[in-house]
């Protein structure tokens, strides 16, 4: 995203954002693992991806 994008800032906190607003739209799924998160994309997300794709 950077080499993308170098006019726009990053940073951990933007990605943690940016995931949970992704959680809370339903586009991706939120799991805890040994005290860590992980994220899924849920059906929907795969479905649009592959309307997208054809």
């Amino acid at each position: 995203m950077t080499k993308a994008h170098p006019e726009r800032g990053t940073s951990v906190q933007v990605v943690r954002n940016t995931l949970e607003t992704l959680v809370k739209r339903g586009v991706v799924g939120k799991g805890l693992q040994k005290g860590t998160a992980m994220y899924t994309a849920t059906e929907a997300a795969q479905t649009d991806e592959g309307r997208a794709a054809g």
